[in-house]
This record gives C-alpha cells, structure tokens and sequence, in this order.
C-alpha cells in the first residue's frame, strides 16, 4: 500500500488535538463493540471447556508464522483453543493468538474505565483478563487497587481484607493441580533466572536477539533484513523484539510522545505514574505496541482521563449553585 499505510498512524497524531466530547465518544464506543465481542468470545469459550459445541475447523498448519512456532488452534464460534500444553490451552485467547493480547487490551480499557463495576463493560473485561491468566492483566489490576484504596482513598482496612482473601484463596487452592499451574506457580520468583516463572519476556529469545542486534549496532535504528533476520530463529516477544524491528531511537521517542501526552491530560500524579506503568509495561511484553489498537489505547486512556477531571470539576460549582439557590429559597421561605 506504500504511503497510505502510513495515513491511520498519521491520523491518530492527531487525536491528543480533538475535542474532548467527540475523543470520549469515540473511545466508549471502540470499549462497547470490544466488550460485546469479547463477551460473546467468553460464552463460546466456556460452552467448548464444557463440551457443550464442537470445534468448527482448525488452523495454524496452513499459515507459516504459526506453523514455524508449532501453534495449532481449534477454531470456535468467535473463538480460538490453542492445541497444547495446559498452561495454554485453559487459557482464553478470544479471537487472538493468545492470552495475552487479551489481559493487555482488558487491563488497559479497565484503567481508562477506572474499574468502574456499576459499567457492564467492565464486568465482561474483568472476566475476560481474568480467564486470560495474563500476568500484565493481573499485575496493572493490583497497581491499580492498590495505589487507589492507599493513595487516592487512603482505605487501608480494605487492603488488609484483599490480602487476606488472596492469602485464603491461596490456601485453599495451591493443592489443586490446574488452578496451581494456572496461577499462583507464574507468579512464583524463579531466583536462577532472576523473574517470575510467568514472565516469558526475559528468556533465552530475547538473549539471543539482543546479542545479534547490540554488537552490530542495529539496535539503534533496527536491522536491514527483517526478514531475514526472523528467518534465524530470532523468536521474542519483548522490548528487544521492537528494538529489532524499528530501532532504539524510534522507540525511545514513541515512549517519550506518549508519556508527554499522558502528562499534558493527566487527573493527577497517581493516574499518571498509573498510566506510565501501563505504557512501559505493554512496552515490556508486547512488541506490537506500535500497532494501531495500542497507539490508540494509549491516547484514549490520556484522553478519557481529562474528560473525567472536567465532569468532576463541572458537577462540583454545579452542586454548590444549587446549594446556594436552595439556601436562598429556604430563607426566603
């Protein structure tokens, strides 16, 4: 497509610029119609664990990348099943090509949400990060919990109870198998490797791509031959994957401009460190942040945010002018 493939990226430039009723318009739709998918993703999903419906067809031999990788997926009604070991295959992946796409788009769109659970769409996005078993879903959830009831709130009752029903939840589960493997063994501290057993973004890919690409000097500006650079065997999911394929400097300057557009829209320093923490996380384990839906996530975050802050400081003179009007009426009565 040459130039024009470039003309989405050139537009989303330009939505920190647009008004503010029209970005919040926008942005509520793209999390309804996600949040409508994603909750039809989930009936199809627990209706074939449950061996309610049969797989539809099957995919991944016929399409190189993931046949390179050894994925197959039984293919569902607005679902897909990876064929393999358990960690994997009891994982919801909706329509994507795993779990982790779905805890990082659930977990971004519920930050931009608040967690607000009087809103259907986030009760389907929590159920979905949740099934999702993603480790960036989980982790922003608990940033996010956290820095709310401590900081915001200051509800420290509240965090005791949280860690005492996670302790309790753990006690009463860490005996089963599946939830075991599911769960609580990723988030185990593997100390010879120096992560948790659930971060796969640190391991010997990446070693081997950050050793090919350092010394060459194509860290800074990305290698010539993508690829043939793939064709190597350099398999990686991380922030050494997008060093690769677009260069240090480009990518220092993308984390820069978001952050910039965070700060210049932010409520106040908790909701930004907040949303720093969603863009470098995502940074950290997706190497596709440059793809459209995450340019826009970013922005939409920054930008509902500000909506947010001039509905609560609109409906507070609001609330004292009709104080004062009621007043008024009562001494006059």
């Amino acid at each position: 497509m040459g130039v024009l493939a470039y003309v989405p990226y050139i537009m989303l430039g330009l939505v920190p610029f647009v008004k503010r009723e029209f970005a919040k318009v926008v942005f509520n739709n793209f999390v309804s119609v996600y949040a409508i998918i994603i909750g039809l993703s989930m009936i199809s999903w627990i209706a074939a664990m449950l061996g309610y419906i049969s797989p539809i067809g099957r995919i991944g031999e016929d399409i190189e990348a993931l046949n390179a990788q050894g994925k197959v997926y039984l293919v569902y009604p607005l679902s897909l099943v990876y064929i393999g070991d358990l960690a994997e295959f009891a994982r919801f992946c909706g329509l994507f090509g795993e779990p982790g796409v779905v805890g990082t788009l659930g977990g971004l769109m519920l930050c931009a949400l608040r967690y607000n659970m009087k809103d259907w769409r986030c009760i389907v996005i929590l159920f979905s990060g949740l099934l999702s078993t993603s480790m960036f879903f989980y982790g922003l959830t608990a940033v996010f919990w956290l820095s709310e009831l401590l900081f915001v709130k200051k509800k420290f009752g509240v965090i005791l109870l949280l860690v005492a029903g996670i302790g309790v939840s753990y006690v009463l589960t860490k005996d089963n198998d599946a939830i075991s493997y599911l769960v609580w063994d990723r988030f185990e501290w593997n100390a010879s490797e120096g992560k948790f057993n659930g971060d796969t973004r640190g391991g010997f890919s990446e070693s081997k791509i950050m050793q090919k690409i350092v010394p060459s000097g194509e860290v800074w500006l990305g290698v010539h031959d993508k690829e043939g650079f793939w064709d190597e065997g350099m398999i990686g999911a991380s922030l050494w994957a997008a060093f690769a394929m677009w260069g240090a400097i480009f990518v220092s300057l993308y984390i820069i401009w978001l952050l910039l557009v965070g700060y210049r829209y932010k409520v106040n320093k908790w909701d930004y460190l907040l949303y720093c923490f969603a863009v470098i996380g995502c940074m950290y384990q997706r190497p596709d942040v440059f793809s459209l839906p995450h340019t826009f996530l970013f922005i939409g975050i920054a930008r509902y945010y500000e909506f947010q802050m001039r509905s609560e400081n609109q409906s507070i003179p609001m609330r004292r002018k009709n104080y004062q009007i009621g007043t008024a009426l009562n001494s006059n009565a």
